[in-house]
């Protein structure tokens, strides 16, 4: 008779199981569906002719809000001290998963992204 203990391991072992197939499933099933479209299946929610163009000047305008000098003066002292290396640096956001604190000081990196296949630390969460 097995204790509690194994039937709870056997429990998630099978739980785990049928994730994977399901999981392999979808995959599967939206590989079929994804090789579908790409052979020239067209679907009837797609427009075509005239009506699928885009048509700019049926956009709202948007006015931007006018320039702080103050902030523009600001922003031209700190840009004009960076090297083009430091201004490379800022524009880049690294994935958490791929660059070290150590790389994010070297190289002056802008941000890190804990997002997509990466988590903030051993949890696929931040705490709050």
């Amino acid at each position: 008779m097995p204790t509690i203990k194994q039937q709870q391991t056997e429990n998630k072992m099978l739980k785990n199981r049928n994730t994977a197939l399901l999981t392999t499933s979808l995959a599967t099933a939206l590989l079929c569906l994804t090789a579908c479209q790409e052979a020239g299946t067209e679907t009837a929610e797609q427009p075509r002719g005239p009506e699928a163009q885009i048509h700019p000047e049926l956009w709202p305008t948007v006015t931007p809000p006018p320039l702080d000098p103050a902030v523009e003066a600001r922003v031209e002292e700190i840009l004009s001290k960076l090297t083009l290396e430091q201004k490379v640096g800022q524009v880049i956001q690294a994935d958490s998963s791929s660059v070290t604190a150590a790389e994010v000081k070297k190289y002056r990196l802008g941000s890190v992204l804990s997002g997509g296949n990466s988590a903030p630390g051993p949890l696929p969460y931040a705490d709050a």
